[in-house]
């Protein structure tokens, strides 16, 4: 019998293991277990669960571990009978045995009549069922058989020696050739009409994108240019000036918008913008049934002047919903400021524009003020248009800025470890002039001095008020001030290169180098004019030392001034004049010793005085400044 039409049934241990089917690991196994039933072969197993389930190899595992045997039939018992010898146990192993008989060869028989071809095809007959039925047949001659033949009945032809002596063959019948068709209502009728209709669906997909892609590539091109005139008009009217632009043509940008090319106004020549963008907005145009558009102006450049007048223009029409602006510079001074990104607001004292650059550390809202903009802008972490050099930590600047000029009203700032505030003016026609009043609080002058460019090793906390001036081709040329007034006051500072200190105690050895003064405050007045630096030091106080006096910076850095230097407490005091010399690089310092003094004869002593001569008491008094011989100071 054929594998797949042989029905199992379960063992007891399949029975006990199917009734605690997470005992089986394999799921397949388990599945397997419980499908088998004692009445499905195993070609309907297959037939129902395809490929789901590895029929094979599951009844093979499961026969090797003895959970299911091969379910016998009456037609297999004699070949299953079991000997003495074998065990009881293994009954369904030995089930599975199939014993073949082969059938003995055919003698020559010559047909003699019909009775006895009759018969001798009954045996034939008989041991080819035998054989294909796998079965063995009882021992003993094959009986006659018992109804005798008819003699008016059909008979067979006779068959000739030629083809007595061909092999008998099994020829298959021939197969049944069905071809699909379309009206079939059958399962393959449905399986062809899915297979045509997939098969023309991808042929025509094809085409369906190319179409598509061609009809998209036309509407952008071609569709816009027939509306131009009436979109300029728009524009026109919204502006309530001309309007004129280069190219037209459709855009993803937005979601799919309308791209306008070099856009220019007549008005304001100054105002060019490189891309205009009209994006629909869907839902206030489906609840005002009209068009409403988000305008987007991309790298839109003028002049102060020019955004003032765009500012001032009222909306004529209620069709732009928002104005907004990305990558927008203003023309001041012959140099782009700023590259901001922000929108357009609209309210009761006019229109209001708020920007940002792409980092966000730069904020500026901006109003119009006639031809020019008031501008409120707040910054972190970045530089002036003039002393870029100078970084600021936070900085809020609020002023005027017009084509002429920039006029600073008030600006605030963080920076070098101090504040700095004043106000400022940069006018700009064949030159940038700028003046400032500029007040310190705690500045860091050593850092301050570096940014500078300055060669002066002087540190410590710098408070004071100065006026600025400078003049530069461009506002960002202008990086030094070429005029400098004011005064300042510094706090637990050092003098680098200038040792007073050293000076006094080496009075009388020529010029010292090196070193430095300590001081707990020191102010005074700086003045710059032309090429030379002054500054006057009217207090300097370090420990017992005090200092006062001027000196300058003159070209090349040179040196040149004198300081009164003070040295003692109470009442003895000694009092030197310093020279300074040199350079910023190298100063040199030196005392100058008194001219010496010629002692007269004292005059005698009358009245009071000649009695206090006598008590040897002195008269009081203010501060003796006595000469001293160098290295005598105590």
């Amino acid at each position: 019998m054929n594998f797949e039409d042989t029905v199992y049934v379960k063992t007891e241990l399949g029975d006990a293991r199917a009734k605690q089917p997470r005992s089986i690991s394999s799921h397949e196994l388990r599945a397997t277990l419980l499908l088998i039933d004692g009445r499905i072969t195993v070609r309907e197993m297959k037939r129902r669960f395809g490929s789901s389930l590895a029929i094979d190899p599951a009844v093979s595992e499961l026969l090797r571990e003895g959970l299911i045997r091969a379910k016998s039939t009456a037609t297999d018992a004699p070949a299953a009978t079991l000997t003495a010898e074998q065990d009881p146990d293994d009954e369904a192993a030995e089930s599975l045995l199939v014993v073949v008989e082969a059938p003995p060869e055919a003698p020559e028989v010559e047909v003699i009549d019909v009775a006895e071809v009759e018969t001798d095809d009954v045996a034939a007959g008989a041991g080819a069922q035998s054989v294909k039925d796998e079965r063995i047949e009882p021992e003993g001659e094959i009986p006659a058989h018992d109804e005798p033949l008819d003699p008016n009945g059909a008979q067979e032809p006779m068959v000739g020696e030629s083809e007595r002596d061909k092999p008998i063959t099994d020829e298959p019948p021939p197969a049944l050739v069905v071809s699909p068709r379309l009206g079939d209502s059958t399962r393959g009728g449905m399986i062809a009409l899915g297979f045509f209709v997939e098969r023309l669906w991808r042929g025509l997909l094809p085409i369906a994108a190319f179409l598509l892609i061609g009809a998209l590539v036309v509407a952008a091109f071609l569709l816009p240019e027939r509306y131009r005139a009436d979109v300029e008009s728009a524009m026109s009217t919204q502006l309530g000036t001309s309007v004129r632009f280069g190219g037209l043509r459709a855009s993803f940008a937005g979601g799919g918008s309308l791209q306008l090319s070099d856009v220019r106004v007549e008005a304001i020549p100054s105002l060019r913008a490189s891309e205009v963008y009209l994006i629909p907005d869907w839902p206030a145009s489906l609840r005002a049934v009209d068009w409403r558009v988000t305008v987007k102006i991309t790298e839109l450049r003028g002049t102060p002047s020019a955004f003032a007048r765009v500012l001032a223009m009222p909306a004529r029409s209620s069709a732009v919903v928002e104005t907004l602006f990305e990558r927008l510079s203003v023309t001041a001074g012959g140099e782009q400021w700023a590259l901001l990104s922000g929108s357009v607001t609209h309210d009761q004292n006019g229109a209001t524009a708020t920007l940002r650059d792409a980092l966000g550390g730069l904020s500026v809202t901006a109003t119009g003020d006639g031809d020019a903009l008031r501008v409120d802008a707040v910054a972190v972490n970045q530089v002036l248009p003039v002393f870029s050099q100078i970084p600021f930590n936070t900085m809020q600047v609020v002023g005027r800025l017009s084509d002429e000029g920039f006029d600073v009203g008030s600006f605030g700032a963080s920076a070098l470890d101090g504040k700095l505030s004043g106000s400022a003016k940069l006018v700009w026609e064949d030159n940038t002039r700028m003046t400032a009043e500029v007040a310190l609080s705690q500045i860091n002058a050593e850092g301050l001095l570096k940014r500078l460019g300055s060669s002066v090793r002087l540190s410590g906390s710098v408070s004071g008020a100065f006026t600025l001036g400078g003049v530069a081709a461009h506002p960002s040329e202008i990086r030094y001030a070429s005029s400098v007034n004011g005064r300042f006051d510094i706090a637990n500072g050092a003098l680098g290169g200038i040792d007073l200190g050293a000076a006094m105690r080496e009075r009388g050895s020529g010029k010292i180098q090196g070193g430095e003064t300590r001081f707990e405050t020191m102010s005074g007045t700086l003045t710059r004019k032309a090429e030379s630096l002054e500054v006057q030091v009217s207090r300097l106080e370090a420990g017992a030392l005090e200092a006062s006096g001027t000196f300058k910076i003159g070209a090349l850095e040179s040196l040149s001034g004198v300081l009164t230097t003070v040295v003692g407490r109470g009442d003895r005091r000694v009092r030197l004049p310093v020279d300074i010399g040199g350079s910023l690089a190298a100063p040199t310092l030196e005392a100058r010793l008194p001219p010496p003094v010629v002692e007269a004869p004292p005059a005698p002593a009358v009245g009071v005085d000649a009695f206090e001569a006598s008590l040897g008491q002195e008269t009081p008094g203010g501060s003796l400044e006595v000469p001293v011989v160098p290295g005598s100071l105590r």
